[in-house]
């Protein structure tokens, strides 16, 4: 495979990492201002002494968290692989 069909290849590779990772940050925002406005919910419910509704909430917010976990691990493993993807790219164009 010439040099220029790797260069090509991998650019296209990391385009698309490039992509996958702003849609996992922007996803991860959602995430965080969803546990936001469920941890609002949750305190709001305990004013009014609605100890079952701030469970729910607190619940809910439990298995968000987990979502929250998982995505920052795909997005430091996105930003390695990019890293990767750039020094490769770097090797083949010098």
């Amino acid at each position: 495979m010439s040099s220029q069909n790797r260069v090509t290849e991998f650019l296209q590779v990391r385009n698309q990492l490039e992509s996958n990772y702003k849609d996992s940050k922007e996803r991860l925002k959602e995430l965080v201002d969803e546990l936001s406005n469920l941890k609002q919910k949750a305190k709001d419910c305990l004013r009014k002494h609605d100890r079952e509704g701030a469970k729910r909430h607190l619940y809910r917010m439990q298995g968000i968290r987990g979502q929250v976990d998982l995505i920052v691990i795909v997005i430091k493993k996105q930003q390695a692989l990019i890293s990767e993807l750039d020094v490769k790219l770097s090797h083949i164009q010098s």
